[in-house]
């Protein structure tokens, strides 16, 4: 395997950016969440992209409302650090803020049920 100088060179440029990166994001964060670590920014990042790839199994767009806790819940599932300040809220279960689900919500549950039991069969 040869390795160059300008390989090195970049994999090394690249890790320094995204430290410096992650560290900017945390420092933006720790306004409205004094509590919040590199960890916490990856377990929202993440918890984001499954959110997003859910909702698009939706046959429609659930209501702002809906949506704005639906991302809430899910972006805080992997936290390190709970949450602190006006965001205490969001602390509760998912099954508390969502007492009544839509008909969105049961679509979803529905459809990952149909998923395991697919998987089950084979």
């Amino acid at each position: 395997m040869v390795i160059t100088e300008a390989a090195v060179t970049n994999a090394m440029n690249l890790a320094f950016f995204m430290v410096n990166l992650s560290r900017r994001l945390v420092r933006d964060r720790q306004g409205s969440d004094p509590n919040a670590s590199v960890r916490d920014l990856k377990a929202h990042y993440r918890g984001r992209s499954y959110a997003e790839e859910v909702i698009k199994l939706l046959p429609e767009k659930p209501e702002p409302g809906l949506l704005r806790r639906l991302m809430a819940a899910v972006t805080g599932l992997g936290r390190i650090h709970p949450r602190t300040g006006s965001l205490s809220a969001l602390q509760r279960p998912l099954h508390d803020r969502l007492r009544q689900p839509s008909s969105h919500v049961r679509f979803a549950v529905t459809v990952a049920s149909r998923a395991d039991t697919t998987d089950r069969r084979r």
